[in-house]
């Protein structure tokens, strides 16, 4: 009702001002409208969004958070803390700083002063022609351009050629047995019949020291 009244006042009050009237000499009495009811969800502010995938990186969650949509969500093993992992700016990371100011002369380019152009050096281009200079004619070369280019042919550089890929069971020492296995084979060989020699040579040692003892010697031991 209270809509409906304020809507019929405000019509009357357009129709009044859209044509010339003494009415509109009259102040206007400014009809305030109800405030709504502020709105309060039922639910609370600090609920963690249901199935959430973010900040999980550093958890030991997997990929999604929440499922249930509890009141209270469960922490894991590691804590759930990244490096500028927020949405903006921590708390007091937007308060400006008052000691960092534009100083004076600061903010001013400084342009050098404007100077003649001049060239560095012999960087300057050859002069143009006269219409009225004749160019010279009647030059001839005396190069031979086959002989020259036979030459640079043979004197080139190779040019570089992709190489296949090696093919092992085509090489001619495939499947044989490499030489310096053969002398290693032939010095161990070497060093065992050594080995063997001297062995040898020390049981015929052993077996000269064996001889018959006599009869006295034998009645003095015993």
């Amino acid at each position: 009702y209270q809509r409906r009244v304020h809507g019929e006042l405000e019509f009357k009050q357009r129709m009044i001002i859209q044509e010339e009237s003494i009415y509109n000499l009259v102040p206007k009495e400014d009809i305030a409208q109800p405030k709504k009811k502020k709105y309060k969800s039922k639910y609370p502010a600090d609920l963690p969004p249901t199935y959430s995938t973010f900040c999980l990186k550093t958890t030991s969650i997997p990929g999604v958070a929440n499922v249930p949509g509890s009141y209270e969500l469960p922490c894991g093993s590691h804590k759930n803390e990244a490096m500028n992992a927020t949405f903006g700016l921590p708390k007091g990371g937007a308060k400006p700083n008052t000691a960092s100011f534009r100083k004076k002369g600061t903010g001013t380019i400084k342009i050098p002063e404007a100077k003649k152009f001049e060239y560095k050096g012999d960087s300057k281009r050859p002069p143009i022609p006269a219409k009225d200079e004749k160019p010279i004619m009647g030059l001839v070369s005396e190069k031979n351009y086959i002989v020259a280019n036979a030459v640079e042919n043979i004197l080139a550089a190779p040019k570089n050629v992709k190489k296949e890929p090696m093919r092992y069971t085509q090489k001619k020492n495939y499947g044989k047995t490499p030489n310096y296995l053969k002398k290693t084979k032939n010095e161990i060989d070497e060093e065992y019949k050594l080995v063997k020699e001297m062995q040898i040579q020390e049981e015929e040692m052993k077996e000269k020291e064996k001889f018959l003892i006599s009869e006295e010697e034998r009645k003095q031991l015993i």
